[in-house]
């Protein structure tokens, strides 16, 4: 999927424990079908053997050592 050295960066409102879902506007947006908490993104990095980082709010970065 990623070449040795490949970065694949994701933007999206992630699921947090400060978020108050019912009326977090994500919830709402129909285009949101599935919604992403860090951890899933630690899951599928260590599914992949990849390093995730996340560099900013909202933001992830999947590397292929």
């Amino acid at each position: 999927m990623i070449r040795p050295g490949g970065v694949i960066g994701i933007m999206t409102g992630m699921l947090t424990d400060d978020i108050d879902f019912p009326g977090w506007h994500y919830r709402r947006d129909p285009t949101h079908v599935l919604f992403y908490t860090p951890q899933t993104m630690r899951y599928l990095a260590s599914r992949h053997s990849w390093r995730c980082e996340f560099p900013a709010k909202n933001v992830t970065l999947f590397f292929k050592v």
